[in-house]
């Protein structure tokens, strides 16, 4: 499994989340990646920042964009 974080420059939520997504996934001892959205082509970019993908090698697992709640419910959801 891994975590992938789509951000981008000027994302007050996004360096939020850069903070504190890798400290929850300590629980679950998975990687997180942070992807930046400028360099991406308009047609794969997230509908808005911080956006997330949970992944089981190239699968994708779950997708969504939020907060830190919505974040712990979907690593319970899925690791637990």
């Amino acid at each position: 499994m891994e975590l992938v974080m789509i951000t981008q420059k000027g994302c007050g939520p996004c360096e939020k989340m850069k903070l504190i997504a890798p400290k929850k996934l300590l629980k679950y001892n998975i990687p997180i990646k942070f992807v930046d959205l400028e360099p991406m082509p308009e047609n794969i970019r997230p509908p808005y920042t911080p956006y997330f993908y949970l992944l089981d090698g190239k699968k994708i697992i779950e997708e969504w964009g939020g907060d830190e709640k919505k974040l712990i419910k979907v690593l319970k959801r899925n690791l637990e």
